[in-house]
């Protein structure tokens, strides 16, 4: 879409031109309109069609600039070809808040086959933006061309995507909470017995499902990843240590559990209207997706009533899944689990 809308500052960044090539890198976010509010957390997703050394700047409404990628806690800017990177990866144990001021932000892609830091080391942007110095886009734009320039003519392959990014004012708490509770009150169900029957079996392919971090506090709200390998209907269940599930996804705020071949899926999802918020006692607990590779999800018989979400699943509930699961075939139901503690 060109530079159209951006600010000087960034149109400077989104003009470097690099020469065609076979590399190609994309970027996107979670959310399908990529606008965030003043005080929300930001996560994206990279990907590379083959080995590359990887580079992500932000550029705010004002021409301040971050680095997103490389970091403190993702050292390594190396993205193998064809993996999808989230940004910040799942149990990195920090978070990128979206600050002020409002407008168009711009996420500028560098990719390159040899390892080429666009500034004499990427260490200085991270020390210069702890220390409150603010680096300049249209300073990074000049140093960016030349690099790329003279790589070039060397037979450096380089890409660049831009995505822009709209930050807008927070919005008004609501009076309703719509989070889920992880572990509302209820009695044990025995769930523990369905954790075991899923993995005495194979998974049909390819599911990745990361947490955030992994430890949370109560009250706290769970954000979590899932890719799958192929199209599949995913349903996502939270056990506690006492055999207590919790259906978490699909939701009567999110009934389309619909995950798309090789897409990084952020759940709950931001703009979902939704949170999982962590409760019961301290501990571990466990995540436990399944996706099924059809059109109906095995899951639907329980049904979703009229509240957020299944509050506990019952043991017959939990008996129907597991004559479902042990009647489907082997290659039509993939499974994951991620656990995490609840430290008080």
């Amino acid at each position: 879409g060109g530079a159209a809308g951006f600010a000087p500052a960034q149109k400077s960044l989104v003009d470097v031109a690099v020469q065609p090539s076979e590399l190609q890198v994309q970027a996107w976010t979670g959310r399908a309109d990529a606008t965030y509010a003043i005080g929300e957390t930001f996560e994206m997703t990279l990907r590379a069609n083959q080995d590359a050394y990887v580079t992500v700047f932000a550029v705010n409404a004002v021409g301040e600039l971050d680095v997103l990628f490389p970091n403190p806690q993702q050292p390594d800017n190396f993205v193998a070809g064809g993996e999808a990177l989230p940004i910040p990866a799942a149990g990195a144990g920090f978070e990128i808040e979206v600050r002020p001021p409002a407008g168009l932000n711009l996420v500028k892609v560098v990719a390159s086959t040899e390892d080429r830091p666009v500034f004499e080391t990427w260490q200085e942007g991270i020390r210069a933006r702890a220390a409150g110095e603010r680096l300049g886009a249209e300073a990074l734009a000049r140093q960016l061309s030349v690099v790329v320039t003279e790589d070039s003519a060397e037979g450096v392959d380089w890409a660049t995507a831009d995505l822009p990014v709209r930050v807008v004012a927070a919005a008004p708490v609501s009076a309703e909470d719509p989070s889920i509770e992880v572990v509302p009150t209820g009695p044990a169900d025995g769930a523990t017995g369905l954790l075991e029957a899923v993995a005495e079996r194979p998974s049909a392919f390819g599911l990745q499902l990361a947490l955030s971090r992994p430890a949370y506090q109560r009250g706290e709200r769970l954000s979590l990843t899932v890719a799958a390998e192929r199209s599949c209907r995913l349903h996502l269940l939270n056990i506690d240590a006492e055999g207590r599930a919790t259906l978490l996804f699909p939701n009567t705020r999110q009934r389309d559990n619909r995950l798309s071949a090789g897409r990084v899926h952020f759940l709950p999802g931001a703009d979902s209207g939704v949170g999982y918020r962590v409760a019961g006692a301290p501990g571990e607990q466990t995540l436990m997706a399944l996706c099924q590779a059809e059109e109906e999800g095995l899951l639907a018989l329980l049904g979703l009533g009229g509240r957020a979400a299944t509050p506990v699943l019952s043991e017959a509930s939990l008996s129907a899944v597991l004559e479902e699961i042990d009647a489907l075939g082997a290659e039509r139901l993939a499974h994951a689990t991620a656990a995490y503690r609840v430290t008080r």
